[in-house]
C-alpha cells in the first residue's frame, strides 16, 4: 500500500507514486528485478518547486524532498539485509536521516520599498543563506509603503521593511508593529553646492526635496535644528522630486542642497557637491527593520523570531565583511564596484549589530508622525512596536541587553 501524503496546514500539495529508488545505492536496486517487486511504491514531492518527485530524496533542482515513505526505506534496508537486527538498524537510520523532512522550510514573503543599501538587511539575509540557516524560504518584493503595509495588513505578503511609514500606518489603526530595527538612522547625508562649508551656511536658503512630508524633509528639520537653525523661519523647503532633478535645480543655483542616501552622495561628490553632515551620525531616527502584522505576532511568535535573529546576522556580516557585502550590493542594487564600495562606506555606521530600536530616536519619530497626521492623543512604544520577541532573539544569540 502507498503511504497516504499528509496536508502541511492548509495547503494542498499535489502527489504521485513513483518509482522507488535507493538513497544509498542505485546500483544494487535497479540490478535487483526480485527486490524491486517487492517494495511499494512511494509518494514524495520537492518542497522546492512543488513538482513531483521520486522517492530518492533529491530532486533535479538539489533541495531536499517535502516527503518520503519511511516505511519504503525501511523495507528497502530491510530486503537487503535480511536479519532482525539490521531490520531494527534499519528503522533507526531511517528514522535520523528523515526527521529534517518533517520540519520543512517556512516560507514567507518581505517587502522593501527600494533597491537600497538601508533597506538590505534581509536582502543581505537571503543572499548569504542566513534566513535559510533559520529555515526559512524566502521571496523578496520590491513595493512602495502604500501597497507593501497594505499587503502586510492583509497577509498577502509576511513582512514589511521602512519603519516610517508603519509607525504612520500604526497610529492610524493599521494592525501592524515594529518588531526590530536593522538601521537605527536612516544615512541620509546633506550635500550642497561647494561653496557653503557648514550647515550654518545655509541660514535663509533653499533645500531640495522629493516632497513634502516625507523622510527627507523630516530629517532635514532635525538636522538644521541640530545645528542651531529654525527649519521654520530660516530655512526654506522647495518639492523638486527624483534627485536627478533635485542636483539639477543644484546646478543651476535653484537650491542650494538637498538630502539624500547612499549612493547618492557619492553622484554628488562626483559632480562637485559636498557632503556638509550626516544624519546617521548626529541622531537616531529608525529608518528600516522588520515589520509584522499583529496577527501575525500572535500566531507565529516563533517564525518571527527566526526572521529577526537572520536579519541581525545579516546586518554583523554586513559590518565584518565588506568585501562579501560590496559583492552583494553589486548583485541586488546592480551597480558597479566603484559605487558599490562608495555606498558601502557610507551606509556602515548606520546599522545595527542587535537589532535594538532606539527609544529616544522612536519617540521621535512618533512624534514628528502625529504631527504630520494631526493627531493629538498619546501615542506609548507598546502601541505600535512589540519587542518581546526581539529580546528572546537577542537572547538566543547571546547579545545581552
Amino acid at each position: 500500500m502507498p503511504m497516504t501524503f499528509i496536508r502541511r496546514g492548509s495547503k494542498k500539495f499535489h502527489t504521485r507514486r513513483s518509482r522507488a529508488y535507493s538513497l544509498f545505492s542505485m546500483k544494487w536496486l535497479k540490478g535487483s528485478r526480485k527486490l524491486r517487486k517487492r517494495l511499494p511504491r512511494v509518494l514524495s514531492i520537492c518542497r522546492c518547486c512543488k513538482k513531483s518527485n521520486r522517492a530518492d530524496f533529491f530532486h533535479s533542482c538539489g533541495k531536499t524532498s517535502y516527503a518520503i515513505s519511511r516505511y519504503w526505506f525501511v523495507g528497502a534496508l530491510g530486503a537487503q539485509a535480511g536479519g532482525s537486527m539490521r531490520r531494527l538498524f534499519g528503522v533507526l537510520l531511517a528514522s535520523l536521516l528523515l526527521q529534517p523532512s518533517v520540519n520543512a522550510a517556512d516560507k514567507i514573503r518581505i517587502g522593501i520599498p527600494d533597491f537600497t543599501a538601508q533597506f538590505g538587511s534581509l536582502p543581505l539575509g537571503q543572499k548569504r543563506g542566513f534566513l535559510k540557516e533559520e529555515d526559512l524560504q524566502s521571496e523578496v518584493i520590491r513595493m512602495n509603503a502604500t501597497v507593501g503595509l497594505a499587503a502586510l495588513a492583509s497577509g498577502e505578503i509576511d513582512y514589511y521593511t521602512v519603519i516610517g511609514p508603519g509607525v504612520a500606518a500604526a497610529i492610524q489603526g493599521v494592525p501592524i508593529k515594529v518588531v526590530a530595527c536593522y538601521v537605527p538612522s536612516a544615512p541620509f547625508a546633506l550635500i550642497a553646492r561647494p561653496e557653503f562649508k557648514s550647515v550654518q551656511d545655509l541660514r535663509g536658503k533653499t533645500i531640495g526635496l522629493n516632497t513634502f512630508g516625507g523622510n527627507i524633509e523630516v530629517v532635514a528639520r532635525l538636522i538644521f535644528k541640530h545645528f542651531g537653525l529654525d527649519p521654520e523661519k530660516e530655512i526654506k523647503f522647495l518639492a523638486l522630486g527624483v534627485s536627478e532633478r533635485r542636483f539639477a535645480a543644484m546646478k543651476q543655483g535653484l537650491a542650494a542642497a538637498t538630502l539624500g542616501t547612499p549612493p547618492l552622495d557619492f553622484f554628488g561628490q562626483k559632480m562637485g557637491f559636498v557632503v556638509l553632515t550626516r544624519a546617521h551620525e548626529l541622531f537616531s531616527y529608525p529608518a528600516s527593520g522588520v515589520l509584522a502584522s499583529v496577527k501575525k505576532i500572535k500566531e507565529r511568535p516563533d517564525e518571527v523570531k527566526r526572521v529577526i535573529k537572520a536579519g541581525i546576522k545579516a546586518n554583523r556580516y554586513f559590518r565584518q565583511n565588506r568585501e562579501g557585502t560590496i559583492q552583494v550590493m553589486m548583485e541586488w542594487m546592480k551597480i558597479d564596484k566603484e559605487t558599490a564600495t562608495a555606498t558601502y562606506d557610507s551606509a556602515l555606521k548606520a546599522f545595527s549589530d542587535d537589532g535594538s530600536l532606539p527609544e529616544d530616536g522612536f519617540r521621535i519619530l512618533i512624534e514628528e508622525t502625529k504631527k504630520q497626521a494631526k493627531v493629538s492623543r498619546e501615542i506609548s512604544l507598546s502601541d505600535v512596536a512589540e519587542l518581546s520577541i526581539l529580546r528572546e532573539a537577542q537572547r538566543e544569540l547571546g547579545i545581552k541587553k
